[in-house]
């Protein structure tokens, strides 16, 4: 009997990822999608900034310290959104 190992507590941190873990993979099965946690991040991230949320807020919101960490990395645009904000230039025409 190893009483070291039998009383060893799992560290909390670890046992909450893993079912967060479970329990993503069990809803998106049920929804037949197979999207990664990390997916959902850039969606969120990108749809926030296409709605012109406020950035320092969506930071906290993800836990960034940078804002330009969530920018660089996790905002994507539309072709539509691409073609929007170049048409913001005026030419004088």
């Amino acid at each position: 009997f190893d009483h070291k190992r039998s009383t060893k507590s799992k560290n909390p941190e670890s046992t909450l990822k893993t079912s967060f873990i479970q329990c993503w993979s069990r809803a998106l099965e049920s929804l037949g999608l197979s999207h990664t946690t990390h997916d959902c991040r850039h969606t969120f991230r990108s749809k926030l900034d296409s709605a012109e949320a406020n950035k320092v807020c969506i930071d906290l919101i993800m836990g960034h310290k940078s804002t330009s960490v969530g920018e660089r990395v996790y905002t994507h645009k539309t072709i539509e959104e691409l073609k929007d904000t170049i048409s913001l230039l005026s030419y004088g025409v």
